[in-house]
């Protein structure tokens, strides 16, 4: 898939054609980020950002709610959100940026903290009360 920034000063691919990972996140932080109701995350393999377009990366470093430091990767020149990943972890979540985003593969996120949801979510879809026991929630 192709990714970019709003400006396009970032551009570059993702690692796999696909998402992994589709999660819809409804937590104070991520309507924040998103400036909307809920925060898109898309999950992919962690990959190394082409040299061309390093010099418009800026990262801001916030604390999870399970205290671990989460890098938010964004845009120096128009501020999009690209990229949020935790030191270690083999993936990173890009936040909405792609091109060839389908209905289909939206209708299938699972959506996690629910309980500060402001819109419905879908009857039958993947949701969580807070993150998946597994704790991948926060980790996004």
């Amino acid at each position: 898939m192709q990714a970019h920034c709003q400006c396009h000063a970032i551009t570059f691919t993702t690692p796999l054609p696909a998402p992994l990972k589709i999660y819809i996140c409804h937590c104070t932080e991520c309507k924040f980020q998103s400036t909307s109701t809920y925060g898109l995350s898309l999950i992919f393999p962690a990959f190394s950002f082409p040299e061309s377009i390093q010099s418009n990366l800026q990262t801001w470093t916030r604390t999870t709610f399970q205290g671990r430091e989460k890098k938010c990767i964004f845009c120096k020149v128009c501020g999009s959100r690209i990229v949020h990943y935790i030191e270690g972890q083999p993936y990173y979540t890009l936040k909405g940026c792609v091109e060839g985003l389908t209905k289909e593969m939206v209708d299938g996120a699972v959506h996690i903290w629910t309980k500060r949801a402001v819109t419905d979510i879908p009857l039958g879809a993947e949701r969580y009360w807070e993150e998946p026991d597994e704790g991948t929630g926060d980790r996004i």
